[in-house]
């Protein structure tokens, strides 16, 4: 993959998509929004998350522009060919809930998001749906047909002091 693409980044280029960003992770190509996460597995299966209720209008920004850009030839047809394609370590859509910011980034070939709140109170709007059924392991992770989701993890920081806060799926 070489220095200028990274299968730890997330990709934007200016052509239209639904998906501005996209992150090649280790079970398929995820597209990013900011109020949903659509992943194509590479065993044929479509998952999606959704962020009910979510700002679908929150305008998203690439963090930490990783270098090289990238140009993809998809088809004969020039006019469908992508220029500029730019990564990032990470993708940053501000207010997806009032109060909440939304941040992705791949770390060891999997996708995480971080939902970062101003104030406690201000979690108890986010809900997340699933496009297919479910089911909890003992350890609080999800089952999915074609992958899983580690269990949440929640944190404060108080004076400077970054402590665990209790969260789980329910």
């Amino acid at each position: 993959m070489g220095q200028t693409r990274s299968s730890s980044s997330l990709s934007s280029s200016s052509s239209s998509s639904s998906a501005p960003f996209l992150a090649r992770i280790a079970s398929g190509l995820a597209g990013v929004q900011p109020d949903r996460v659509t992943i194509h597995s590479k065993k044929g299966g479509l998952i999606g998350v959704e962020l009910e209720r979510a700002n679908s209008r929150a305008q998203g920004s690439g963090l930490d522009e990783l270098p090289g850009v990238s140009h993809y030839a998809l088809d004969r047809d020039p006019s469908k060919w992508i220029y500029g394609v730019h990564h990032f370590a990470g993708v940053l859509y501000q207010s997806v809930y009032p109060g909440v910011d939304l941040r992705y980034h791949v770390s060891r070939g999997n996708l995480e998001f971080d939902l970062e709140a101003e104030e406690p109170s201000k979690v108890s709007s986010i809900r997340l749906k699933f496009s297919e059924d479910i089911r909890l392991t003992p350890s609080g992770d999800i089952l999915l047909r074609d992958g899983a989701m580690r269990r949440p993890e929640a944190w404060q920081t108080i004076a400077g002091v970054r402590r665990s806060v209790p969260l789980h799926f329910a």
